[in-house]
């Protein structure tokens, strides 16, 4: 018997179901409660037997004839109505307030306050601030996860190509600086230089000159001298350069650069002035407007290597603007995200009870707004 009946409390929440009673959940007014009143759920018949009668606080189980019933009695009475089940267990097995069924005309329903489910308004300006410093911070403070992703992606993409693109300038430059190192002699360069000095500007005294402080230029061998040529008299160099540049037009347009210095790498594959100081370079005659240099030479295949460092310093320097752009248009799309996150829907619910057959059922009322 106590096992049929055990069975039989677990199937209480399915019965309202087949008897064709709806699930509601059953909110019980406070002053029934008050006056301690038994629960009475109505369960329905199926056939002619009444399944049990059920009552909260304590349970006991005992026979009413040939009908089983299960209670729970909360002030020591037992009631033999029919009863209904809510399928909410909170309410069918520990609830203790009175649950009557109808309930009596003086009896009040409680009523619940409003409950109003609305978001916290975004400030434009502090998602603005937070996404001009992050791209993508703003617009998550906003609530836009995605367009958040976006920009911070963006981000991480544009800093990563601008490091992988600035890293291989660096790479390349450390190759033609190498490739310079070993081709061209600053000494060779002063050595043609003062050779021809007469050639270039018959005005000059070449004689005046020391471009070297222990030998005498006009007799040396530029191959037996190498970085970072100490022996080269550079502000000799500078003056004769000058001087030989003085009233005419022959090609010297610059003062070779010390070595080492980053415009001492730039202006020797740069300039035609410079080409005398490759080891490869033959020339008979001076430099001026109808010379070529040949483009498989040493100084074409270093101004061609120069090139493309700088190519790749470029695309490292126009990641770094478009990641400057990005931080901007990130903080502006995040103010606009804010704005249009403070116009979302607000739903106001407020909730009132009804009496039905079964209970005192909760109906939600919504009322929707927006905000413009």
């Amino acid at each position: 018997m106590k096992l049929t009946t055990l069975f039989l409390l677990v199937f209480l929440f399915t019965i309202p179901a087949f008897a064709g009673v709806p699930l509601h959940t059953v909110i019980a007014s406070p002053a029934l409660a008050e006056r301690g009143n038994p629960l009475h759920l109505n369960i329905p018949e199926i056939g002619n037997s009444t399944i049990g009668s059920f009552q909260p606080m304590r349970t006991s189980l005992f026979d009413e004839g040939n009908t089983t019933s299960i209670g729970t009695q909360y002030d020591g009475t037992l009631s033999s109505s029919q009863l209904h089940l809510t399928g909410i267990h909170q309410v069918d097995f520990f609830s203790i307030r009175d649950m009557r069924i109808p309930l009596e005309e003086h009896d009040s329903i409680p009523q619940f306050s409003d409950m109003t489910e609305t978001r916290s308004e975004k400030s434009p300006w502090i998602a603005g601030a937070l996404s001009l410093a992050l791209p993508g911070a703003g617009e998550v403070y906003a609530g836009n996860y995605l367009k958040g992703a976006i920009f911070f992606g963006i981000e991480v993409g544009v800093w990563l190509t601008a490091y992988l693109y600035d890293k291989k300038g660096d790479d390349q430059t450390t190759l033609f600086e190498a490739y310079a190192n070993e081709h061209w002699n600053a000494v060779r360069y002063a050595k043609w230089t003062y050779d021809h000095a007469e050639l270039l500007n018959s005005n000059v005294n070449r004689d005046l000159y020391d471009l070297l402080y222990d030998d005498n230029i006009e007799f040396v061998d530029p191959d037996t001298f190498y970085v970072p040529f100490d022996e080269l008299n550079w502000e000799a160099l500078h003056e004769f350069e000058e001087v030989i540049a003085y009233g005419v037009t022959n090609g010297y347009t610059h003062k070779l650069p010390y070595y080492g210095q980053q415009q001492y790498y730039e202006l020797i594959g740069k300039y035609e002035q410079f080409y005398s100081g490759w080891d490869d370079a033959a020339i008979e005659v001076p430099p001026d407007h109808n010379f070529t240099v040949p483009e498989n030479s040493r100084y074409k295949i270093y101004s061609r290597m120069r090139a493309e460092a700088n190519n790749y310093y470029d695309v490292a320097s126009t990641m770094v603007s478009v990641a400057i752009i990005n931080h901007v248009l990130s903080a502006l799309d995040a103010a606009w995200t804010a704005a249009n996150y403070n116009k979302a829907l607000h739903a106001q619910v407020n909730v009132r009870l009804q009496r039905t057959p079964y209970g005192v059922v909760p109906i939600k009322e919504a009322k929707v707004s927006w905000t413009f």
